[in-house]
């Protein structure tokens, strides 16, 4: 069954959406469903990335659940204390991203998404880089980012 119109969608549905428009593919070939992703993403931040018992996991772990709680201001302005205390965080610029995109923002949207694909490839992560440009190009297919993130991507 499919969520009302007034539920607020998880950060994973909303990337899942995006990615299957960028793809011109159902949701379902997106790269996992909604409640996989949700746990993949609260596993990477309180796993292998973060200590869990750190402030930057407190408020990535503050985001999660205000997202999905509907309040999206509330999920960016944790998500950017995630990065202020932890900048290497290319996840939470994602989630960041992904909630400018909601908004309707989207040269905010753009730029952390390009944020998030320039730390995905100073670690050696070329693949999330690249989806950093479908989403880029998905949700303005003017910005000058994309270009400039194909072109770091193809230097790697």
């Amino acid at each position: 069954s499919k969520p009302k119109r007034s539920e607020p969608e998880s950060v994973a549905a909303t990337e899942e959406k995006i990615l299957a428009q960028a793809k011109g593919a159902p949701p379902s070939d997106a790269i996992a469903p909604a409640q996989d992703a949700d746990k993949a993403k609260t596993t990477e931040a309180s796993g292998a990335f973060l200590p869990a018992g750190s402030e930057a996991n407190r408020h990535y772990m503050v985001g999660v659940q205000k997202w999905d709680a509907g309040d999206i201001d509330g999920a960016i302005a944790e998500f950017k204390k995630t990065v202020s205390l932890d900048s290497s965080l290319a996840g939470a610029y994602y989630n960041i991203a992904l909630g400018y995109a909601k908004k309707g923002d989207r040269n905010e949207a753009c730029d952390y998404a390009y944020q998030a694909g320039e730390i995905y490839l100073k670690n050696k992560n070329n693949q999330q880089a690249t989806r950093m440009v479908v989403f880029i190009k998905n949700i303005d297919p003017s910005s000058s980012l994309i270009e400039k993130l194909r072109k770091k991507i193809a230097k790697k």
